[in-house]
C-alpha cells in the first residue's frame, strides 16, 4: 500500500485541515493510506510579535517545505526521518499564510472546495446586563479590539478610528480565551477556522467579505506538492476555488505587498464569471485605495476554455488589478508602517 506523508503545523486547526485532505485522499484511492507529519514552525514559536515585525507569512511555511523539498522518491516515504531531518510528500497549508513566491520544485497541486471566506466579528459580554455588538459601529466608543492584522485593524479603523487596536496572536482558542479573560472586547478571526473547529455557533457578526475584504486565499486551503502525487492531488481540486485563489494571489504579488502592508483581495466565480476585488490601506485607515476587474471563465471545455486558459485568465485579472490600483498610488500605501 503506497502511504502519502502529509506535512502540517500542529495546531488544532492544521491537524484538522490535514485530516480533511487526508480523508478525502483516502476516499479517492482507496489503495492510499496516509500519515499525518506534525512540523513546527518558527510562526509557532514566536507567538507574542506581530508576524509583519518578525518575517511574515513564510515563518508559516518555511520548515514544511523544507521536509517537502526533502521528499520526491519512494525511500523518501518508506525511511522514517527524525524531527531534524523531515521529508514529507505533500503539505497542506491555510492559502493565507502560504507567501506569494514558492521554492523552485514545489506548486499548489490543488486547492479543495473553499469555505466561507468572510472574517467574523466576536465580541463576547462580560458586563453583567450589557450586550454583546452587533456590528462594528455598535462596538463602544473607544473599543479594545485584539488583532494582530495590519488589514482588519485597518479596516477597522477606517470604519471606527475610536478603536484602539492591540496585538493578538496564538490559534484560535487561545485567542477566545483572552477575549473571554477581558483582555479586549472583541477580536476578528476567519469564518473559515472556526466553522472548521466545530465552533460556528460562537455570537458572531458576518463581515460581508465584498465590504470587508478579507486576506488573499482566506477559507481555503493549499496542498502544495513537490514532485510526487501530482497528480493523484488533483482530484480533490475545486476548479471555482483554485481560479479565485490564483487571481488573489496574483494580485497581491504584482502589488509587492508584503505582511507589512495591509492589503485585501477578495475573487469569487458566479455564473461563469470571475470578479476579483482589491484594497489597499494605510495602517491607520485614513487612507484607502481599491478596484474590481472580471472577466469571463468557464470550465473545461466550457466556451472553448480549458482549465490551465482559465488559471491563465484569472492570473492576468489579478495583474490588471494591481497595476490599476498602483497607478492610483497604492505603492505609497504599501510602504507604510505601523509605527511601535
Amino acid at each position: 500500500m503506497k502511504i502519502i506523508k502529509i506535512g502540517t503545523r500542529g495546531s488544532p486547526l492544521a491537524l484538522v485541515q490535514a485530516k480533511t485532505v487526508s480523508e478525502m485522499l483516502k476516499k479517492a484511492f482507496p489503495g492510499y493510506d496516509t500519515e499525518i507529519v506534525t512540523i513546527s514552525t518558527k510562526g509557532d514559536m514566536v507567538l507574542d510579535t506581530p508576524l509583519w515585525k518578525v518575517g511574515g507569512k513564510g515563518l508559516f511555511v518555511d520548515e514544511i517545505e523544507a521536509g517537502l523539498l526533502k521528499g520526491g522518491t519512494e525511500a523518501d516515504c518508506d525511511n522514517k526521518t527524525s524531527s531534524d531531518n523531515v521529508s514529507i510528500d505533500i503539505a497542506v497549508h491555510s492559502m493565507k499564510d502560504l507567501p506569494g513566491e514558492i521554492p523552485k520544485g514545489l506548486i499548489i497541486g490543488a486547492v479543495p472546495k473553499r469555505l466561507d471566506p468572510a472574517d467574523w466579528l466576536i465580541a463576547i459580554d462580560n458586563n453583567e446586563g450589557g450586550g454583546v455588538a452587533n456590528s462594528v459601529e455598535s462596538l463602544p466608543k473607544g473599543a479594545v479590539v485584539g488583532t494582530s492584522s495590519l488589514r482588519r485593524g485597518a479596516q477597522l479603523l477606517m470604519k471606527r478610528p475610536d478603536i484602539k487596536i492591540v496585538p493578538m496572536r496564538g490559534n484560535v482558542g487561545t485567542r477566545l480565551e483572552k477575549l473571554k479573560r477581558g483582555e479586549c472586547d472583541a477580536t476578528i478571526l476567519a469564518a473559515a477556522g472556526l466553522i472548521r473547529l466545530g465552533l460556528d455557533d460562537i455570537p458572531h457578526v458576518v463581515l460581508d467579505p465584498d465590504e470587508f475584504i478579507p486576506a488573499v486565499g482566506q477559507g481555503a486551503l493549499a496542498i502544495e506538492v513537490g514532485r510526487r502525487f501530482r497528480q493523484e492531488v488533483k482530484i480533490i481540486d475545486h476548479f471555482e476555488s483554485m481560479v479565485a485563489v490564483l487571481a488573489e494571489r496574483s494580485f497581491v504579488k504584482t502589488l509587492g505587498a508584503t505582511c507589512h502592508s495591509a492589503v485585501g483581495g477578495y475573487a469569487k466565480v458566479v455564473d461563469e464569471r470571475l470578479t476579483l476585488k482589491g484594497r489597499v490601506l494605510s495602517p491607520d485607515g485614513n487612507e484607502m485605495i481599491e478596484g474590481s476587474k472580471s472577466c469571463e471563465i468557464a470550465l473545461e471545455g466550457a466556451a472553448g476554455m480549458s482549465n490551465e486558459q482559465a488559471k491563465k485568465q484569472a492570473k492576468e485579472v489579478g495583474i490588471v488589478l494591481a497595476e490599476e490600483l498602483l497607478g492610483k498610488g497604492a505603492g505609497r500605501l504599501l510602504d507604510m508602517v505601523e509605527d511601535g
